[in-house]
């Protein structure tokens, strides 16, 4: 296998897993390399488990609670981050891109924990707590993965669906999918 695709065994977690969402995102936006552990670090200093923004709109959690204020509700999230990130700008000697960072997690709420594949949130889910936030049929703890390990080992989509107690569709579109992550 080649390091970076399906069977590679990783051991990133939730936060990893974000923080390298969040990452790519500020590189994409011309955020220098040099200043993104700052930006980072920043984050996570003065909004603690900002890495679970993404799981908002799909889980409704409460999600942000910076230095002791109090925590904030999915419907509150938005302005608040914004709030939080420019009341503690001047406390840090880092130089820390406000802008793009509230643009970062803004699209990272948007997007939900499936990212620029959120076209499949409504067949896959992503969340720490079920599977280690590995991809899962919604609404089950079924990987994606297996579907694309029995699809591998040449049984039909019609096979598979009846032995997991799935629909058709929903196998179909889990495997484009696996398709999509393994190009």
């Amino acid at each position: 296998m080649t390091p970076g695709r399906r069977g590679v065994r990783r051991l990133y977690s939730w936060v990893d897993y974000t923080k390298a969402r969040a990452a790519v995102k500020l590189l994409d936006m011309g955020l220098p390399n040099l200043r993104l552990r700052a930006n980072i670090l920043w984050l996570e200093q003065n909004l603690p488990r900002w890495y679970e923004i993404p799981l908002i709109a799909f889980a409704g959690s409460v999600v942000v609670n910076p230095r002791g204020a109090p925590a904030y509700t999915a419907g509150e999230v938005q302005q608040r981050v914004a709030a939080s990130l420019l009341e503690t700008r001047g406390r840090d000697s880092d130089p820390i891109e406000i802008k793009e960072l509230v643009a970062v997690l803004d699209s990272m709420r948007s997007e939900g924990p499936l990212g620029v594949l959120a076209q499949y949130s409504d067949v896959v889910h992503m969340d720490p707590r079920i599977r280690g936030g590995a991809p899962v049929i919604r609404g089950s703890r079924i990987e994606t993965r297996l579907l694309a390990e029995l699809r591998g080992r040449a049984v039909d989509t019609e096979s598979i669906a009846h032995r997991l107690a799935l629909g058709t569709e929903e196998v179909e579109r889990a495997l484009e999918f696996e398709m999509t992550i393994a190009a």
